[in-house]
């Protein structure tokens, strides 16, 4: 897929029963070239325009030279992010060791599915549904109590108007 503004390729995949999500992860942290892509805790994710806020937020930053991170993969992850702590948004977002649903984000096109061992999914509002940790997010996004649990489109919505409006006073 493609955003209307930029030229810039975007692929994303769901991925289930991750079972190399350790090894991922200290990919990632080396550095590795081959790891550059957003690897993103499907289970903090509430649909797809959750997560594709997040990326033309991050592709957007990209091309006005404005991005806060080392690469456009990690401002995914930082734009996922309510506040203006990169770090907090890394490791809120990101994969952990034991992390088994994965949602893989690869801007500027290149193989990455091959990367993780798991059950590729289709990437569907219906699919990140039956994995999402509901008070996870609402903690994550530390949305407060008048937010119910129960209404799944007012936590929406209050996650994107956070990442929306991080760094605006």
């Amino acid at each position: 897929m493609k955003f209307p503004q930029f030229d810039q390729e975007i692929a994303i995949s769901y991925f289930s029963d991750v079972k190399n999500a350790g090894q991922i992860r200290n990919e990632l942290l080396s550095g590795n070239p081959d790891y550059q892509v957003a690897f993103i805790n499907a289970n903090t994710l509430l649909s797809s325009k959750h997560l594709l806020a997040a990326v033309y937020r991050a592709v957007s930053d990209q091309e006005a030279g404005s991005m806060k991170t080392k690469n456009v993969h990690s401002e995914v992850l930082f734009c996922l992010g309510g506040n203006n702590n990169i770090m907090d948004s890394l490791r809120r977002f990101g994969i952990q060791d034991d992390t088994t649903n994965i949602v893989a984000v690869k801007i500027g096109g290149g193989e990455y599915t091959k990367l993780v061992e798991g059950t590729e999914e289709p990437f569907t509002d219906e699919q990140i549904a039956k994995n999402t940790d509901i008070k996870l997010v609402k903690k994550v996004y530390k949305l407060p109590g008048t937010v119910s649990l129960d209404d799944r489109a007012q936590v929406e919505t209050a996650a994107i108007g956070a990442l929306l409006l991080r760094g605006f006073s």
